[in-house]
């Protein structure tokens, strides 16, 4: 059965946004996962810098770092547009033919 490519690529890239979202949501927050954001940052080449201030509010972090949240998850749902495209041309290419 062949996979749609399509629906393949919508839904990995709405689950990688949605993650990375939750992910920048908990560092802005908390201050954890924050060798997690600099993967990511060094992942698109530096471009954006996320900071959690200690003594700031929560309020106040998101906003400072929503530029950061909005490319982050920009930048996640793309990729998963490319991972899910690629993933289901492949498995579409090697599946067996089915005898009719």
């Amino acid at each position: 059965m062949k996979i749609n490519i399509k629906a393949l690529m919508l839904s990995l890239g709405i689950l990688f946004a949605i993650v990375a979202f939750l992910i920048c949501l908990w560092f802005t927050f908390t201050g954890y996962a924050s060798s997690l954001i600099s993967i990511m940052t060094e992942l698109v080449g530096g471009v954006v810098v996320m900071e959690h201030q200690v003594m700031a509010s929560g309020m106040k972090n998101f906003l400072s770092n929503l530029s950061g949240i909005v490319f982050f998850t920009v930048f996640a749902f793309i990729d998963g547009v490319i991972f899910g495209t690629i993933f289901g041309f492949f498995y579409n290419l090697f599946l067996p033919k089915q005898k009719k």
